[in-house]
């Protein structure tokens, strides 16, 4: 499973379409295989929408997200756990304790 996080200072950055960089995590087994900073410069969140796709991410942690993007990343299959306002660390732990749960379209 390919795991996104937009981040700021370690924390959950408030905003999606504004984050200039994400944490791509990769899990196996509710592990932690490898984990990398990748930074987005646009000032547009197509682009972060498009990055998600390329690096095949199947699930985004983030905290604030407009209806729009939420929906492109869900009609592409990415998973999306919004309203998170923790510190990376704290959001993963309650990821893999389940505590976290996707947005579902009702």
């Amino acid at each position: 499973m390919n795991l996104a996080i937009p981040v700021l200072r370690n924390q959950i950055a408030p905003c999606f379409e504004a984050a200039r960089q994400f944490e791509l995590i990769v899990i196996k087994n509710k592990k932690i295989i490898s984990s990398r900073t990748v930074n987005c410069q646009s000032s547009e969140g197509f682009l972060r929408v498009r990055l998600l796709r390329l690096y095949e991410v199947n699930t985004i942690i983030c905290s604030g997200i407009k209806n729009f993007y939420r929906d492109q990343l869900l009609a592409l299959g990415i998973s999306v756990i919004p309203n998170i306002n923790l510190s990376v660390e704290e959001a993963l732990n309650h990821f893999f304790t389940g505590n976290l749960k996707p947005y579902d379209i009702i």
